[in-house]
């Protein structure tokens, strides 16, 4: 069998039988299937799963946590090694449903040399129908441009990625993914929602406060994903990072004001309420103080989309 689709999932302390269940819904859809481990401490038990399905798949242990960037360059870099063109990245608690694989590589666009991603669509089993309706794009036979899509339930083009210089490891989660789509697309490279495959995905601890979501001025269709206090600080830090380094893509002009405003969501989520605020805050403060012009990997990344662009001109 030739290499070339082969699938990422990223671990850190999983739920073993969300974990099994990610595992058989992928490993019969590509050629490998790799695990990066982010120091979790039951990688043990993440090891005896694999010893008990019998399947052979790479484990990854990096030792500790480097974050969601740093694990999937690794776990790209030693599929790329091996040939492969194509990786699909998934989180821990995804579940890619039979043939969403196939589904993708019929379309038109998976052969195309200027696609970077071809993205599913994802469904929260928490969520209520009008948020689902809010967040399901209905069209099934159609595929759709995107400007950002979240990391889980990408096949990426591997040339893509070593275009770009991979996922941002300094950001280390929150935002990793819409960093990397807007390279892609700033590269020349175009990002395809392919409706008709939807994920089964978890983003955070959704929490249904309604009467409380609506004293806070949020609309019904507000989803409410609870995260920790150290997750807080990357959210709202790298929304503002974002928004400096891509202003072509930014969806606020003032970033930072929305964030402040909408930093009020935590007290929907549950305790330690003011642990995460202050994070929360803490992150706002880093993002303030960031500038663009400062980050030397940032600006070599926009100096050689500049050489590139110069090139092809002459």
């Amino acid at each position: 069998m030739s290499n070339e689709v082969g699938a990422i999932i990223v671990t850190f302390n999983p739920d073993i039988s969300g974990l099994k269940r990610n595992i058989n819904a992928i490993y019969k859809q590509v050629d490998r299937v790799v695990i990066v481990d982010n120091g979790s401490n039951n990688l043990d038990s993440i090891k005896e799963l694999l010893q008990t399905l019998r399947i052979n798949i790479d484990i990854i242990d990096l030792g500790k946590n480097l974050g969601i960037a740093a694990a999937q360059n690794r776990a790209i870099s030693s599929l790329d090694d091996l040939g492969f063109s194509w990786v699909v990245t998934l989180d821990q608690d995804s579940e890619m449903a039979d043939e969403s694989i196939q589904k993708l590589k019929v379309t038109s666009q998976y052969g195309d040399k200027d696609t970077g991603i071809l993205a599913a669509q994802y469904n929260d089993s928490k969520w209520t129908e009008e948020q689902r309706k809010n967040k399901l794009d209905e069209r099934y036979d159609k595929v759709v441009q995107k400007k950002m899509v979240i990391a889980s339930g990408n096949l990426v083009n591997i040339k893509a990625w070593k275009a770009v210089q991979g996922y941002d490891e300094w950001m280390f989660i929150d935002q990793v993914d819409f960093d990397f789509n807007a390279k892609l697309l700033l590269a020349g490279y175009k990002i395809w929602q392919v409706n008709n495959v939807v994920m089964d995905h978890a983003v955070g601890d959704v929490i249904q406060k309604p009467m409380l979501s609506r004293v806070l001025l949020f609309p019904k269709k507000a989803i409410f994903s609870d995260h920790s206090a150290f997750r807080e600080y990357y959210i709202q830090r790298n929304t503002i990072i974002y928004s400096k380094r891509y202003p072509e893509f930014r969806r606020h002009k003032y970033q930072v004001i929305v964030s402040m405003i909408q930093s009020r969501r935590i007290l929907v989520y549950s305790e330690p309420r003011i642990k995460k605020l202050i994070s929360a805050w803490k992150g706002i403060i880093d993002g303030v103080k960031y500038r663009p012009e400062d980050d030397t990997n940032f600006m070599e990344f926009r100096q050689s989309l500049n050489n590139r662009r110069t090139k092809n001109e002459n």
